[in-house]
């Protein structure tokens, strides 16, 4: 897969720390330019990185920075997520991993499924957080992944309000 208009060796060379770079307009054109993940082949444990969320087009650049880096630090709570075929092949699950990779809280559980994207209506990975155990706002989750390169997925976090979807954030997926 090509990515446009990106120089030094394509989407092969983008990794989480490349991401972090990119203003919010040069993410929406990679999350576009990627492919569909397929979540059966997806199972294990995944380090997620928060890179940009629509406040980034506002805040000066120097701000901007500094909130990538707290996102990206070791105080920042959500840490990734892990993926696994559900009990009793009923499919695939995954649970986002709190605190540490390893051994942390996993909370806030999510059955994934192919739809067209609310971006761009291609079609992309919805992480639909819509199950059973989950709170009411987490409920209201919907998050949307394409594959960038095989060592590198990208999301477009989302939440329901009044029925329609509401831009969060893009982050990162790397397999750990």
């Amino acid at each position: 897969m090509i990515l446009n208009g990106f120089s030094g060796g394509g989407a092969a060379a983008l990794d989480a720390r490349r991401l972090l770079e990119m203003r919010l307009v040069r993410l929406g054109e990679v999350f576009s330019a990627a492919g569909l993940p397929q979540a059966e082949k997806m199972p294990g444990r995944y380090r997620c990185l928060w890179l940009a969320g629509p406040e980034d087009g506002y805040i000066p650049g120097p701000l901007r920075r500094l909130k990538r880096r707290l996102a990206a630090g070791a105080l920042f709570p959500w840490k990734g997520m892990a993926i696994a075929e559900a009990p009793g092949g009923g499919g695939v699950r995954g649970v986002n991993l709190l605190f540490r990779l390893e051994k942390g809280a996993e909370m806030f559980n999510f059955e994934p499924r192919v739809e067209p994207s609310v971006f761009d209506g291609g079609e992309c990975l919805v992480f639909d957080y819509n199950v059973a155990g989950n709170n009411r706002l987490f409920r209201k989750l919907r998050d949307e992944v394409r594959i960038v390169n095989p060592n590198l997925f990208l999301g477009r976090g989302n939440i329901l309000i009044g029925g329609k979807p509401r831009f969060i954030a893009y982050f990162s997926i790397e397999p750990v």
